[in-house]
């Protein structure tokens, strides 16, 4: 996943809405969201070669999603990013503790950003960020393949659009679920000289500055819109792309918050 904007506003009745775009090769095989076998509360997509996922939730009222960080000679590493989800969506451990917890093992992975929600608390780490895990104070945020809030030009652009939308539409409802689907649809690329330097290249660069990208081989999977309300089920909202092309199978589902593990 390479692009999240989400809003956090703690204590109001829907305190988290969040939208992502995952970017991946076309050829890397992987499964819409579902309620996972191995972990019968866990629900979201999951990538069938390292057998992670990049977004998902829980019916105990947990969400975990990474993105990638963008280096243009990746370290070495010996686990995946998708492990760091799927770990805190089996696991109890709070937000924090848990993003504690990965410090130890930060060169494990390759460069990640990951959010973290435990129901109460909504964190924030990356193990290419000098500081300790951020506990989130109340905003608009985005995260694509820098650290949270880099001023991308498909970050601040997707942030002002959702800003826009949320202030037009204060509930969910299903206009307001099409623009933020919309949003996360825009493939205007970014001007040459707003383009960000991360070593891969301008004409790499020119390509991912858009917030939903296209190419023959790479691009946007799938968006996902998560609405996290206090006292009711979670909705799950996903479309999903074949090169670029919507698929006939956009889905809501309505998770319920129970004691599955």
């Amino acid at each position: 996943m390479c692009l999240i904007i989400f809003r956090w506003q703690p204590h109001h009745t829907n305190p988290l809405t969040l939208l992502s775009n995952r970017d991946e090769f076309y050829a890397r095989a992987s499964q819409s969201a579902h309620f996972w076998e191995d972990s019968p509360g866990v629900y979201g997509g999951r990538d069938h070669e390292k057998g992670g996922t990049w977004l998902a939730v829980s019916r105990s009222g947990r969400l975990a999603c990474v993105t990638n960080y963008r280096e243009p000679i990746p370290r070495n590493q010996t686990r995946s990013r998708g492990e760091i989800p799927t770990d805190f969506l089996r696991q109890s451990l709070s937000a924090m503790a848990f993003a504690h917890s990965l410090q130890p093992h930060h060169e494990a992975f390759p460069g990640f950003n990951a959010l973290l929600f435990d129901g109460v608390s909504l964190v924030y780490t990356s193990n290419r960020m000098k500081t300790k895990p951020v506990a989130l104070r109340p905003g608009i945020y985005g995260i694509s393949n820098h650290l949270l809030d880099t001023p991308w030009p498909k970050v601040s652009k997707a942030k002002s659009a959702v800003v826009r939308c949320l202030e037009q539409f204060p509930s969910p409802e299903p206009a307001r679920t099409n623009q933020l689907l919309a949003i996360m649809q825009d493939e205007t690329l970014a001007p040459d000289d707003q383009l960000p330097d991360t070593g891969v290249g301008p004409e790499l660069e020119r390509l991912l500055s858009a917030i939903f990208i296209r190419s023959p081989a790479y691009g946007t999977r799938t968006t996902s819109l998560i609405e996290v309300f206090e006292d009711s089920p979670l909705e799950f909202t996903e479309q999903n792309y074949e090169q670029g092309r919507p698929l006939p199978n956009m889905t809501t589902a309505l998770i319920d918050k129970g004691s599955a593990k």
